[in-house]
């Protein structure tokens, strides 16, 4: 039966008129078997398996005849999927998925229906829907978006998030989070359709959503970025060297350079940070209000616990909310002994940002120190607690007062190498947000010069950032290049000329300069030329920053995320033992080859005798053996020529044999 229906599926898609006939017999078969097999849907049938995939092959050679066998199909999934065998299920899902391919069903009619079969217990069956749900959408979106049929697919997810089944949920938002991260789904509807996971009992429908927002961000794409740093270190390369040739002492002053400004450009970002899919986030203060309130009521395991807080503090730091209950009731876990310690540090650190008044967050610094700040307890205790202190006053300067700053400072002179440069990590930074806070033997030379910012101060934007830097050494060059024709040199000026233009100099001085951004749009070759030039005043420390902010930045670099390295810093590593020694040692050898020659030879080195033969001849002129045969008696030189003749003379039998 498999074989003559495979031999006239393919003559049908030859010449589809003349087995017409043959297809209208197979057909009404098909219909009698379907009426059969809907008395009993439970038993195996074969012969019904194979008609449906027979016909789903041949459905485009007659689309007139078989235009209700996808809603057949649809209809028998639908109402009885549970009953089925577990092959026929597979067999028409599969049937549905080719005429699907073949624009013979729509997508509206079949991926709400592949969205209920994953309430079915079948694991290959949930695994086939979910690819195809996934490349289906993709496929439909490729040229352009299909608002239409996504925000119905939204809202269909949205529904089966609450549904009982928590398989079809779980499998759900799973297709929900792989379109988002292929670029298919990145809108704000997607975003918050995932956050009602979030707040789900279900923990295995939580953890998803949880993972989905603490995520790394997608980069950036590598092209794009590899053309405009080409572009870049191309002006930079001219404002530095004109148009000489690339050497290697130029490039690798370029790659300083670069460095330099990418240190820079992470000091000033450092309170941006880009979680993108919590920023599309509609209710951020409502969304952290329900998921603080599901953390405090949870009994799910503590891993999860610490996912939600995390979250919690993401959002926090993302949006700025004023989340004031959060600090105190992260208190509890502020202890030594506590499990996963350092990383609830980092999540109080990265929950903290400068509109947060000192009242909020004062008394949870003073719990910190009280707990990990404290004679009795261990150096590298101490270097984590002042770690994060120092963590979160780079976010909030307000999080300190005098006295307890003036108490940790004193921690400067400890024995212990971390402990104490923790607390100078401190000073270094007040020096630069408050000296008057520090002793004053602390705060520096420059310490009238720094201006302290007040709670909730905030400067606008007058002028695209950067825009000074433009318009300067090459348009300066050019111009006391160029002299008018009729216009007289400097150098042969008169006094009474000199005088003139020291006049006309100080009148333009108290006009009011235009910026460059009135005059004119700017372009990308613009932002470029900023962009090089930034690096060049990074290098040559002609910036606004001190050089002890510079050598702040290099030892401890502010980000979005706190990571636990930045804590445990210059912590002593406890010895390794024997087993992890040897640890180290095998994983070393990984990927090795083996000891010995690289010339692919097994033993190691050559004889000394092929030695001898590749010798050179100044060298072996000056050997012993050389030497004493000047000094050789005529007996000896006859005896070593008749023994050379006969060694010859029997190496020439020996061949001839």
């Amino acid at each position: 039966m498999a074989v003559d229906l495979s031999q006239l599926q393919n003559k049908i898609k030859r010449d589809k008129s003349a087995y017409f006939e043959e297809f209208q017999l197979q057909h009404r078969h098909y219909l009698s078997e379907l009426q059969l097999f809907q008395q009993n849907p439970e038993t195996r049938s074969k012969t019904f398996t194979d008609l449906v995939g027979f016909i789903a092959q041949v459905a485009p050679c007659y689309p007139h005849q078989l235009k209700k066998f996808p809603q057949q199909l649809c209809d028998l999934l639908e109402q009885q999927a549970t009953v089925l065998h577990p092959e026929t299920r597979l067999c028409i899902a599969k049937a549905l998925i080719l005429l699907r391919n073949r624009d013979l069903l729509s997508a509206t009619i079949l991926l709400p229906l592949f969205f209920k079969m994953f309430r079915v217990h079948d694991k290959p069956l949930r695994n086939l829907l979910r690819k195809h749900i996934v490349s289906d959408i993709k496929k439909v979106n490729r040229k352009r978006k299909n608002q239409k049929l996504n925000t119905m697919l939204q809202n269909f997810m949205s529904v089966m998030l609450r549904d009982a089944s928590e398989t079809a949920a779980r499998h759900s938002i799973e297709v929900m989070i792989d379109l988002y991260r292929k670029n298919i789904w990145n809108d704000e509807r997607t975003v918050n359709v995932v956050t009602e996971a979030c707040l789900s009992k279900n923990t295995k429908i939580l953890v998803p959503g949880l993972q989905f927002f603490l995520a790394n961000s997608t980069p950036k794409e590598d092209d794009e970025e590899e053309e405009t740093n080409a572009e870049t270190n191309a002006k930079l390369q001219k404002l530095l060297h004109g148009h000489s040739r690339m050497t290697k002492k130029r490039k690798s002053r370029l790659d300083r350079y670069r460095e330099l400004a990418q240190k820079e450009k992470k000091r000033d970002n450092y309170l941006t940070p880009n979680f993108p899919a919590i920023q599309l986030i509609h209710d951020p203060l409502g969304f952290a209000e329900k998921l603080f309130g599901a953390l405090k009521s949870s009994t799910d395991r503590f891993e999860v616990k610490l996912m939600m807080m995390n979250l919690i503090s993401r959002l926090i730091a993302t949006h700025k909310l004023q989340l004031i209950n959060f600090y105190p009731w992260i208190q509890r876990y502020l202890q030594p002994h506590q499990e996963e310690v350092t990383h609830i540090l980092c999540i109080l650190a990265q929950s903290v940002h400068d509109l947060i008044d000192q009242e909020s967050i004062l008394p949870t610094v003073r719990a910190l120190a009280n707990n990990f700040i404290t004679d009795r307890c261990s150096a590298n205790a101490i270097a984590v607690g002042l770690n994060t202190i120092r963590e979160i006053c780079m976010r909030c300067p307000y999080a300190m007062d005098d006295t307890l700053l003036q108490d940790l400072v004193e921690y400067k002179k400890n024995k212990e190498k971390s402990v104490s440069m923790a607390a100078r990590s401190l000073i270094s930074l007040y020096r630069e947000l408050d000296p008057s806070m520090l002793a004053k033997k602390d705060r520096g030379k420059d310490a009238k010069d720094v201006e302290v910012k007040v709670f909730g101060q905030f400067k606008p934007t007058v002028q695209v950032d950067g825009t000074e830097l433009l318009g300067g050494d090459a348009e300066e060059s050019d111009s006391e290049d160029e002299t008018a024709p009729g216009e007289i040199p400097e150098n042969t000026k008169s006094l009474i000329g000199m005088i003139m233009d020291a006049s006309s100099d100080d009148e333009e001085e108290l006009e009011p300069k235009t910026r460059i951004e009135m005059t004119r749009v700017l372009t990308d070759d613009d932002f470029r030329e900023i962009e090089a030039r930034r690096m060049m005043n990074a290098a040559e420390g002609n910036t606004e920053r001190k050089r002890s902010r510079e050598a702040f930045n290099e030892t401890y670099e502010i980000t979005d995320e706190v990571g636990e390295s930045t804590l445990t810093a210059f912590i002593k590593k406890p010895k390794a033992n024997k087993a992890d020694r040897l640890a180290s040692v095998m994983e070393g050898r990984e990927g090795r080859g083996k000891f010995g020659s690289r010339k692919g030879e097994e033993r190691g080195s050559t004889t000394n005798e092929e030695k001898k033969k590749n010798q050179p001849f100044i060298l072996a002129k000056q050997s012993i053996q050389v030497k004493r045969k000047t000094f050789r008696s005529i007996t000896e030189k006859n005896n070593a020529r008749r023994k050379h003749v006969n060694q010859a003379v029997a190496m020439g039998k020996r061949k001839r044999m």
